[in-house]
Protein backbone atom coordinates (compact mmCIF):
# COMPACT_ATOMS: atom_id res chain seq x y z
CA UNK A 1 0.00 0.00 0.00
CA UNK A 2 1.12 3.34 -0.85
CA UNK A 3 0.80 6.30 1.54
CA UNK A 4 -0.55 9.44 0.09
CA UNK A 5 1.20 12.64 0.80
CA UNK A 6 -1.04 14.83 2.78
CA UNK A 7 -0.80 18.36 1.73
CA UNK A 8 -0.75 20.92 4.41
CA UNK A 9 -2.61 24.02 3.33
CA UNK A 10 -0.90 26.20 5.88
CA UNK A 11 -2.36 28.22 8.73
CA UNK A 12 -5.17 30.67 8.20
CA UNK A 13 -4.08 34.13 9.23
CA UNK A 14 -6.49 36.95 9.99
CA UNK A 15 -5.42 40.43 9.08
CA UNK A 16 -5.93 42.30 12.37
CA UNK A 17 -5.04 45.66 10.88
CA UNK A 18 -7.94 45.47 8.43
CA UNK A 19 -10.39 44.46 11.17
CA UNK A 20 -9.26 47.28 13.46
CA UNK A 21 -9.52 49.73 10.57
CA UNK A 22 -13.10 48.65 9.90
CA UNK A 23 -14.01 48.85 13.60
CA UNK A 24 -12.71 52.43 13.85
CA UNK A 25 -14.53 53.41 10.66
CA UNK A 26 -17.81 52.10 12.10
CA UNK A 27 -17.16 53.88 15.38
CA UNK A 28 -16.43 57.17 13.60
CA UNK A 29 -19.54 56.76 11.43
CA UNK A 30 -21.87 56.27 14.40
CA UNK A 31 -20.31 59.11 16.39
CA UNK A 32 -20.55 61.57 13.51
CA UNK A 33 -24.10 60.66 12.49
CA UNK A 34 -25.66 60.55 15.99
CA UNK A 35 -28.08 63.38 16.68
CA UNK A 36 -30.08 63.27 19.91
CA UNK A 37 -33.79 63.98 19.73
CA UNK A 38 -34.96 67.28 21.28
CA UNK A 39 -36.44 65.45 24.26
CA UNK A 40 -32.91 64.21 25.12
CA UNK A 41 -31.63 67.78 25.19
CA UNK A 42 -30.07 69.39 28.19
CA UNK A 43 -32.02 71.44 30.70
CA UNK A 44 -30.68 74.82 31.72
CA UNK A 45 -31.12 74.28 35.45
CA UNK A 46 -30.81 77.04 38.01
CA UNK A 47 -30.04 75.22 41.21
CA UNK A 48 -29.74 76.88 44.61
CA UNK A 49 -26.20 77.78 45.64
CA UNK A 50 -24.39 75.13 47.71
CA UNK A 51 -24.50 75.76 51.43
CA UNK A 52 -22.00 74.24 53.85
CA UNK A 53 -23.78 71.75 56.09
CA UNK A 54 -21.13 71.69 58.82
CA UNK A 55 -22.46 74.65 60.79
CA UNK A 56 -26.05 75.39 59.74
CA UNK A 57 -26.71 77.42 62.91
CA UNK A 58 -24.37 80.20 61.69
CA UNK A 59 -26.62 81.03 58.72
CA UNK A 60 -28.36 84.36 59.05
CA UNK A 61 -31.94 84.72 57.85
CA UNK A 62 -31.27 88.32 56.75
CA UNK A 63 -31.46 87.47 53.05
CA UNK A 64 -33.93 85.06 51.59
CA UNK A 65 -31.81 83.05 49.12
CA UNK A 66 -34.78 81.35 47.45
CA UNK A 67 -36.54 84.65 46.75
CA UNK A 68 -33.29 86.27 45.59
CA UNK A 69 -32.91 83.55 42.96
CA UNK A 70 -36.40 83.97 41.54
CA UNK A 71 -36.51 85.61 38.15
CA UNK A 72 -39.28 88.07 37.37
CA UNK A 73 -39.82 86.49 33.95
CA UNK A 74 -40.27 83.01 35.35
CA UNK A 75 -43.47 81.22 36.20
CA UNK A 76 -43.36 80.11 39.84
CA UNK A 77 -44.67 76.62 40.50
CA UNK A 78 -44.80 75.70 44.20
CA UNK A 79 -44.98 72.05 45.25
CA UNK A 80 -46.27 71.34 48.75
CA UNK A 81 -45.73 68.02 50.53
CA UNK A 82 -47.81 66.28 53.15
CA UNK A 83 -46.13 65.02 56.37
CA UNK A 84 -45.20 61.73 54.63
CA UNK A 85 -43.37 63.60 51.86
CA UNK A 86 -45.92 62.93 49.09
CA UNK A 87 -47.09 65.70 46.77
CA UNK A 88 -50.12 67.30 48.41
CA UNK A 89 -50.75 70.55 46.49
CA UNK A 90 -49.48 72.56 43.53
CA UNK A 91 -49.60 76.35 43.45
CA UNK A 92 -49.17 78.29 40.21
CA UNK A 93 -48.05 81.85 41.03
CA UNK A 94 -49.29 81.37 44.62
CA UNK A 95 -52.77 80.40 43.37
CA UNK A 96 -53.89 76.85 44.23
CA UNK A 97 -54.03 74.72 41.10
CA UNK A 98 -55.01 71.46 42.80
CA UNK A 99 -54.74 69.57 46.08
CA UNK A 100 -54.49 65.91 46.91
CA UNK A 101 -52.51 63.01 45.49
CA UNK A 102 -51.03 63.25 41.98
CA UNK A 103 -53.35 61.80 39.33
CA UNK A 104 -53.30 61.76 35.52
CA UNK A 105 -56.15 64.31 35.55
CA UNK A 106 -54.03 66.69 37.62
CA UNK A 107 -51.10 66.18 35.25
CA UNK A 108 -53.39 67.12 32.35
CA UNK A 109 -54.65 70.18 34.24
CA UNK A 110 -51.09 71.35 34.95
CA UNK A 111 -50.08 70.67 31.35
CA UNK A 112 -53.02 72.72 30.00
CA UNK A 113 -52.36 75.64 32.37
CA UNK A 114 -48.66 75.79 31.47
CA UNK A 115 -49.41 75.40 27.76
CA UNK A 116 -51.82 78.34 27.94
CA UNK A 117 -49.15 80.51 29.60
CA UNK A 118 -46.10 79.57 27.52
CA UNK A 119 -47.72 79.35 24.07
CA UNK A 120 -49.30 82.80 24.19
CA UNK A 121 -47.42 84.81 21.51
CA UNK A 122 -46.95 87.90 23.71
CA UNK A 123 -46.07 85.96 26.87
CA UNK A 124 -43.03 87.42 28.68
CA UNK A 125 -42.31 84.08 30.36
CA UNK A 126 -39.56 81.82 29.03
CA UNK A 127 -38.61 79.87 32.13
CA UNK A 128 -40.12 78.20 35.17
CA UNK A 129 -39.02 78.20 38.79
CA UNK A 130 -40.05 75.13 40.80
CA UNK A 131 -40.18 75.81 44.53
CA UNK A 132 -40.63 72.66 46.60
CA UNK A 133 -40.88 71.62 50.20
CA UNK A 134 -37.72 70.15 51.65
CA UNK A 135 -39.51 66.90 52.50
CA UNK A 136 -41.04 66.30 49.04
CA UNK A 137 -40.16 62.88 47.60
CA UNK A 138 -37.92 62.93 44.55
CA UNK A 139 -40.29 60.75 42.50
CA UNK A 140 -43.18 63.15 43.03
CA UNK A 141 -41.06 66.11 41.97
CA UNK A 142 -39.93 64.27 38.84
CA UNK A 143 -43.57 63.66 37.84
CA UNK A 144 -44.07 67.43 37.82
CA UNK A 145 -40.74 68.02 36.03
CA UNK A 146 -41.85 65.55 33.34
CA UNK A 147 -44.97 67.65 32.66
CA UNK A 148 -42.94 70.88 32.72
CA UNK A 149 -40.28 69.54 30.35
CA UNK A 150 -42.91 68.79 27.67
CA UNK A 151 -43.89 72.47 27.38
CA UNK A 152 -43.19 74.40 24.21
CA UNK A 153 -42.70 78.14 23.99
CA UNK A 154 -44.53 80.37 21.50
CA UNK A 155 -41.58 80.06 19.08
CA UNK A 156 -42.01 76.26 18.97
CA UNK A 157 -38.91 75.40 21.01
CA UNK A 158 -39.09 73.27 24.13
CA UNK A 159 -38.90 74.96 27.52
CA UNK A 160 -35.38 74.25 28.78
CA UNK A 161 -34.86 76.84 31.52
CA UNK A 162 -36.04 75.18 34.71
CA UNK A 163 -34.94 76.50 38.09
CA UNK A 164 -35.25 74.77 41.43
CA UNK A 165 -35.33 76.21 44.93
CA UNK A 166 -36.37 75.09 48.36
CA UNK A 167 -39.44 76.57 50.00
CA UNK A 168 -38.97 78.41 53.27
CA UNK A 169 -41.30 77.02 55.93
CA UNK A 170 -40.97 79.84 58.44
Amino acid sequence: MRHRNRFSHGNVELNMAAMLDMAFQLLAFFILTFTPSPIEGQFALKLPPPVAQTQPETLTPASNDAEAMLDLQAIHLTLLANPEGRLNAVLLEDQPLFQGDWTPQQATLLNNQLKEIFQTPDSPFHQIQIISDKTLHYGDMMKVVEVVSRQKLANGKYLREIGFSERNTR
